[in-house]
């Protein structure tokens, strides 16, 4: 590591809490990226009576770090973003409310329980500077955008002003979502196309293992953008541990895409969730430009709704399941809203990982070497799972955690729905999903087949064009549409082990290779389509499986090798206009042809 990463990552380790917020962003992106900014709560915490209302009293605090609980005086409703004065002198923000209580961050302090609090006539709000070539994009910066390190000379005079907990761009400035955001992934581009102001969610249980989680596919979005030069800047909000923020610095330190990302990093779960608007806030500022956000995790959002739910049965204020459901959708709708394609030019997409429930036993649960259809029972597991449980005994099969993972079986002591937990257990994965305009899911038993990235095709779509009359998702390119038209209904197919054809099987195989890429360099578009289209002909369905599951990355990296050296302008060109055509299909199909005939030569002289 340089002079300059090792001092980022020993400021982002050390950092303190200021005693005021502050927060970087840009305003006008334009052709080059912006200056610092500062943001600016309020000039005083005593103002007149015509600068500031009395709100309530404090009711409680510290059930979360930093979680401040105002009950009004009256039911004037205050924005989430109004900053707070308290009794003591200290200051807050509000981050939600629900049935008449306010939960606020405090920000210099706590205050005591039954202070008074004193809304302040103003928003937390983000001071930018006109756009500076000197100042790169990238960077580490605390949870309210200060560079974690100092990046700049003389501080300028601010230039214009922009509100942390922003409204999201209205219907009538939104435009139709029809650019693809390429990921270099190939099973993202052709199962789940990202568009240029779409929403999505990563769906994934923690400690999936190395190269599997949401973070490693998120970071492979990231490098993507800087590697491909897709010109898409890149915010990033880092809400985990430590160790989980260390690590995702380094990985994008060496990809070299810290360069074209801003990294926002949160030590709490409330900062977690003030990173995360400013840091839509910050793309949103950025007018005519096109910034993807990936928020790292939702999991401090969680952890207040859940402190709320607690907080209002402390204060005895009644919730039906009817209304909790609606105030969690109006709850996370606030973030997911943020993203969108703006018809004056520019766009937010936006990623968001979640971590979703395991099927394997929780720490508190007692694990087994083998389960049986007792174990099931015993903890009310739904029918349709102890009907595949009595199934695989009836066979023989021992019900190790292996065998279970692997054919998507939770086990006794999970979390999961289906163990008897019921579906409230996972109400907030179901809100989210029902929001966003995607999502895209992870799963263990994949994984542990050795599927990388283990995203399961069954449970992963995009709803960006479904009803258009138009043939394909407008968030995904025309050719990737071309080659990948048939992808879902083969993979299905082939699912079905009991009515599942041989050559059914053979081409969801071939299917499968492509989509398997433990790789982290990305590939260009027309390297995605070049071997999506060997594999919907049906040209790689006797090489792949003659190669066997061993065999099938060096026939592909081959091929691939092959196309670059023959065609380079065609894979070129197909990357640069997102088409293919009939004379392009053609000569793919010939230079594939080509070269699997001399793979089979090859591969005969050796035998």
């Amino acid at each position: 590591m340089n002079l300059l990463w090792s001092l980022a990552i020993i400021a982002l380790r050390s950092a303190v809490h200021p005693l005021a917020p502050h927060v970087t962003a840009a305003r006008r992106c334009g052709r080059a990226p912006a200056t610092a900014a500062r943001a600016v709560f309020a000039d005083d915490t005593t103002s007149s009576s015509s600068e500031a209302n009395l709100l309530g009293r404090v009711v409680s605090t510290g059930s979360l770090e930093g979680l401040v609980v105002v009950r009004p005086e009256s039911r004037e409703l205050a924005r989430v973003g109004s900053l707070l004065s308290f009794g003591g002198g200290t200051t807050g923000v509000i981050l939600a409310e629900r049935c008449g209580l306010y939960f606020a961050k405090a920000t210099d302090g706590m205050p005591l329980v039954d202070e008074p609090a004193t809304l302040l006539l103003r928003n937390l709000t983000v001071a930018t500077h006109d756009a500076d070539a000197s100042v790169a994009w990238g960077g580490v910066y605390n949870y309210l955008g200060e560079p974690l390190r100092e990046q700049d000379g003389v501080p300028r005079p601010p230039t214009s002003m922009v509100t942390v907990f922003d409204e999201p761009v209205s219907a009538a400035r939104r435009r139709p979502i029809g650019t693809s955001l390429h990921s270099g992934v190939v099973a993202i581009d052709a199962l789940t196309p990202i568009g240029r102001g779409q929403s999505m969610v990563v769906f994934g249980p923690d400690g999936l293992p190395a190269g599997c989680g949401r973070t490693d596919l998120a970071l492979r979005l990231l490098s993507a953008q800087h590697a491909l030069k897709t010109n898409v800047k890149c915010i990033l909000v880092l809400a985990g541990s430590e160790g989980e923020r260390t690590s995702a610095l380094t990985a994008l330190h060496e990809s070299g895409a810290l360069e074209n990302t801003k990294v926002l990093a949160a030590t709490t779960a409330l900062e977690g969730i003030v990173a995360a608007s400013a840091a839509c806030s910050i793309a949103q500022s950025c007018e005519d430009e096109d910034v993807l956000v990936v928020v790292d995790s939702l999991r401090p959002h969680l952890q207040l709704w859940k402190t709320m739910v607690t907080q209002l049965q402390v204060q005895s204020v009644p919730v039906t399941p009817e209304e909790e459901g609606s105030q969690q959708r109006g709850y996370y709708a606030k973030l997911v809203e943020r993203a969108a394609r703006r018809k004056d030019g520019g766009s937010v997409t936006l990623v968001l990982l979640q971590p979703s429930v395991s099927m394997l036993p929780s720490l508190a649960a007692v694990a087994k070497e083998a389960y049986t259809l007792a174990d099931f029972e015993e903890v009310g597991f739904t029918n349709a799972v102890r009907s595949r449980v009595k199934l695989l005994e009836a066979k023989g099969i021992q019900l190790t955690k292996e065998v279970l993972v692997k054919v998507g079986i939770p086990l006794p002591g999970s979390e999961h729905p289906a163990a008897g937990r019921g579906q409230r257990s996972a109400q907030h994965l179901e809100e989210l999903t029902s929001l966003v305009d995607g999502h895209i899911d992870l799963r263990e038993g994949l994984a542990a087949v050795g599927r990388v990235p283990p995203i399961d095709p069954a449970n992963s779509l995009t709803r960006i064009g479904v009803g258009s009359s138009k043939l394909r998702p407008l968030s995904q390119s025309a050719a990737m549409a071309d080659v990948c038209g048939p992808l879902r209904l083969e993979l299905a197919s082939a699912s079905d082990y009991v009515h599942c054809e041989v050559a059914q099987a053979r081409r969801a195989s071939a299917y499968l290779a492509v989509l398997q890429q433990p790789e982290l360099q990305p590939l260009p578009l027309g390297d995605e389509v070049a071997l999506l289209h060997a594999a919907s002909t049906g040209a790689l369905d006797e090489p792949v499986a003659l190669a066997g599951e061993a065999g099938a990355p060096e026939l592909l990296r081959g091929l691939r090798a092959h196309l670059l050296a023959k065609e380079p302008e065609l894979l070129s060109r197909i990357s640069q206009s997102g088409l293919l055509g009939d004379a392009a299909s053609r000569r793919l199909g010939e230079r594939t042809a080509e070269y699997l005939e001399e793979a089979s030569k090859a591969s005969q002289a050796a035998r």
